[in-house]
């Protein structure tokens, strides 16, 4: 996909042989997202070209278009009316290296958790062994 951050006017059709595009909003800033020949693009496909562009990721976005959300998938634009030149506005935020780190230190906390209770589960096993 191509990507630039320039504001646009109508674009082509989207026909066979031309361009698929979309211009994607967010925050004060406005992003050309355009497929090559793409006959009709997926909602995850905009979405990974959104978080290349914007470096919010893909978990963390919002896709709206003509007031609601589109559901980020294997869903081509196409069926959902999002049309070559259409706009769509993305809500998310960047994670920063703070947010990293804390995600980080979660996933360790709850592969802890997971052995403990582990180690648990094969303690009252062996219990209930003894008690039998």
């Amino acid at each position: 996909a191509v990507v630039s951050t320039q504001s646009t006017g109508g674009l082509c059709c989207g026909k066979e042989g031309r361009m698929y595009s979309v211009t994607v909003t967010h925050g004060t800033r406005k992003h050309l997202i355009s497929f090559g020949e793409s006959p009709s693009p997926t909602t995850e496909e905009l979405a990974m070209e959104i978080e290349k562009v914007t470096q919010v990721p893909l978990s963390q976005q919002k896709l709206i278009f003509k007031g609601k959300q589109l559901e980020i998938g294997n869903i081509e634009l196409r069926s959902l009316k999002v049309a070559p030149g259409s706009k769509v506005m993305m809500l998310g935020r960047q994670l920063n290296s703070e947010s990293e780190a804390v995600k980080t230190e979660i996933m360790k906390v709850k592969s802890e958790g997971e052995k403990i209770s582990s180690k648990i589960s094969d303690l009252e096993d062996q219990l209930s062994g003894i008690h039998n």
